[in-house]
């Protein structure tokens, strides 16, 4: 069976996004010229080891504090997740570049919310993906505290960096641990 389009075998296949907590994905950020749509941009999220990429279609990238509509689209291949270039005819026709691929940090997935961290240089950003009802609309929202907005005091401002220990600098005495 040949795909629907570039990157999509089941123009019906939305798919259902996996529960996670705690994880990374690979983030996509596409910029899509496309004849019928106009200019837009293609968000897609993939887990680990996975074939498939959760895709969302937003006319804009939402600044610090702003939302904006993000369309859900058909599960693309993983992959697709890079590919700029031409897309000739049918679904999809005009040019497509691929603006960022990333690792984020999943803090909590599920099918109705997707809440993660994009680290760029010392900085952490945060967005939520929140759907609107059982549609296909979602809110796509920049969670990132700004100097006027100190209000999302759990957003890190900057990104974790974690030392190596040898292992005999490890302390491995679990007797003192208490339960959570």
């Amino acid at each position: 069976m040949s795909d629907f389009a570039p990157g999509i075998p089941d123009k019906k296949d939305f798919g259902n996004i996996p529960r996670a907590q705690n994880t990374q994905w690979t983030l996509n950020i596409q910029r899509h010229d496309a004849d019928r749509a106009g200019v837009h941009y293609d968000i897609r999220l993939s887990p680990p080891g996975a074939d498939e990429a959760y895709s969302w279609a937003t006319r804009r990238l939402p600044g610090t504090g702003e939302k904006t509509l993000a369309v859900q689209q058909p599960v693309h291949k993983a992959s697709y997740m890079g590919f700029s270039g031409v897309i000739e005819d049918g679904y999809g026709k005009g040019k497509v570049k691929s603006l960022s691929m990333e690792p984020v940090d999943i803090l909590k997935a599920s099918d109705n919310k997707i809440e993660f961290n994009r680290y760029q240089g010392n900085t952490t950003k945060r967005y939520i993906l929140l759907r609107r009802g059982s549609s296909k609309d979602w809110l796509f929202y920049n969670y990132t505290p700004s100097e006027k907005s100190k209000q999302y005091k759990d957003v890190p401002d900057y990104k974790y960096s974690y030392k190596s220990l040898e292992e005999e600098e490890v302390d491995t005495d679990t007797s003192q641990e208490e339960e959570v």
